[in-house]
């Protein structure tokens, strides 16, 4: 450390600073990063089992004692590779001997398909009795271990200065029995934010319903549980409705590809009654909710202290129904942040109609709506950008790839640069037959008074080097800082990217990124978007040319 990082200082030759010099660093949070190498047959003396050692020595215990007040290690971080052979308890036995000697707070350990995860597992439970520990992570994906790993951890329980839990466990067929063993962490005192990733995991609603009991737990405030790809059912997701009788204030739910239905969706509606909820996150894409479970979806609108939600819906064979009923969320009082992912339903035009109603929705400042492959059409794309009528509206991002929204949804769009106080806005419309017109419409976001970012994904239409052209012209703006276009396949050549590359002339732009792979310039426009880095303003450039253009 003293010669590497304070060098050697002029008329001191090789000595280096004193040792209690290059302890100042000790405010600094340190981490430390065991990697152990794939293959440690051919060496002598294996790394790990040094540095191991060196952890368990009487040299850190002498230095804490010393200098109690400098050394303190924050982070641990051990990183097995799937195909270490390395005897993990002999560096886990050293390990945990030495923890005790120098506070550490925080813990990670990674051990995906470790073919030693009964190792590992056998240390875990002496974490439970390490005072100094607040964060634990563990990353233990597709071992098998099953049984072994929740009955593991289930013991963390015992810990009276754990926080942070977040348990990595998906592909372990842990089964409702490991769900039931893992429940019992809401005896812990002093939980406060639990993350469990058990996707792939064989459960079922009697896991689910154990699962539920974590809303017993009144020191947990913070909750995500990720189900996905299990076998819950509406059965199961009742049962984990029940969370709404909890004390936390954010909760997210994976639930997607879980053959959940009208009843599982109709549940939902018990989360209204959370007195704390003031973040709440529903993954529930690829079930069958249908539209008469989103009717229970619509009554979150009644949720007394919500202000951000997120529902992501996507291939729920949802219409015009439902689109109404989530049209509801604008009585809420409280909702500032609003995503929604509707994407390959059937909400037409008229669905796209319904949703432009959000704009009334009296506090909201942050909306997200997906609508890809909606067959929403110029008629819906018309009736989104009656969005810009919102007076709190500063981020919009507006999701409709693959809708054939035409150049003339494309005209309808420019109409939200009168959005008076929009900041940040995303426009993704892939796939949806735009040309030159459509591409001059939305350079028209030039003239939108107060925005500074702007991201525009155009992939796959068909603007040509009048359509590039067109764009290069938001250099305009007099307000824009970050911007981001995503061009590829679009028949652009080089008189478009020369176009492009003037960019960079833009007053206050200062992050920019370009993605043209898959048109059809040579080398002189590849050559004019490298003057791009000779941007004085430019303090970010992100320049993706695909593949094409090396071929020329």
């Amino acid at each position: 450390y003293q010669r590497r990082v304070h060098g050697r200082r002029k008329g001191e030759g090789e000595e280096t600073r004193p040792f209690s010099y290059a302890l100042h660093w000790a405010s600094v949070s340190c981490v430390l990063a065991m990697q152990m190498p794939r293959n440690l047959s051919d060496l002598p003396d294996p790394p790990v089992y040094f540095i191991a050692a060196f952890l368990g020595s009487p040299i850190l215990r002498l230095l804490h004692s010393r200098f109690a007040d400098l050394l303190k290690l924050h982070v641990l971080r051990i990183k097995c590779p799937p195909t270490t052979s390395l005897q993990l308890s002999v560096v886990l036995d050293q390990l945990f001997a030495w923890t005790p000697a120098i506070p550490c707070s925080q813990v990670v350990i990674e051990a995906l398909h470790t073919v030693e995860s009964t190792s590992i597992l056998s240390q875990i439970s002496r974490l439970a009795r390490c005072d100094c520990l607040t964060q634990f992570t563990l990353r233990m994906e597709g071992t098998e271990a099953g049984d072994e790993i929740t009955q593991a951890l289930a013991q963390l329980k015992a810990s009276a200065s754990l926080r942070m839990l977040s348990l990595h466990l998906s592909h372990n067929d842990i089964g409702d029995h490991g769900a039931s063993l893992l429940s019992q962490l809401q005896d812990s005192p002093s939980l406060r934010h639990l993350s469990m990733s058990l996707g792939y995991g064989s459960i079922g609603p009697d896991g689910a319903n154990a699962l539920a009991k974590l809303k017993d737990c009144r020191h947990i405030s913070r909750l995500i549980l990720d189900l996905q790809r299990n076998d819950l059912g509406d059965e199961g997701t009742i049962c984990l409705a029940d969370l709404s009788s909890s004390r936390v204030t954010m909760l997210s739910l994976c639930l997607a590809h879980n053959g959940i239905g009208e009843d599982g969706g109709k549940a939902f509606a018990r989360l209204q009654r959370a007195p704390l909820l003031a973040e709440l996150n529903l993954q529930l894409q690829h079930n069958n909710i249908g539209d008469a479970g989103v009717l229970g979806l619509a009554a979150l609108k009644n949720c007394p202290v919500l202000g951000q939600l997120t529902l992501n819906l996507a291939g729920n064979d949802l219409g015009v129904v439902s689109a109404s009923a989530l049209a509801g969320l604008r009585e809420s009082q409280e909702l500032r942040l609003l995503v929604l992912n509707l994407e390959d339903n059937d909400l037409g035009p008229h669905g796209a109609q319904e949703l432009s109603a959000l704009k009334a929705c009296p506090r909201l400042t942050h909306f997200s709506l997906s609508l890809g492959y909606n067959d929403v059409g110029p008629i819906g794309a018309r009736a989104l950008a009656d969005l810009r009528s919102s007076g709190c509206l500063t981020a919009l991002s507006l999701g409709l790839s693959h809708n054939e929204i035409g150049d003339q949804g494309a005209c309808a769009l420019e109409a939200l640069k009168d959005c008076a106080a929009l900041t940040q806005l995303t426009l993704e419309l892939e796939g949806n037959e735009i040309g030159a017109a459509g591409a001059h419409a939305l350079s028209g976001f030039k003239h939108c008074a107060a925005l500074l970012q702007m991201s525009l994904g155009l992939q796959r239409n068909d603007i040509g080097d009048a359509g590039a052209q067109a764009l290069a012209s938001l250099r305009e703006s007099p307000q824009l800082s970050q911007l981001a276009l995503f061009l590829e396949y679009n028949g652009i050549g080089d008189d478009g990217a020369k176009a492009l590359s003037s960019l960079a002339s833009g007053a206050n732009l200062c992050h920019l990124t370009l993605a043209l792979g898959f048109n059809d310039m040579g080398a002189p426009g590849a050559r004019a978007l490298s003057h791009l880095r000779d941007s004085a303003r430019l303090q970010h450039l992100a320049l993706d040319l695909g593949v094409q253009w090396h071929w020329r």
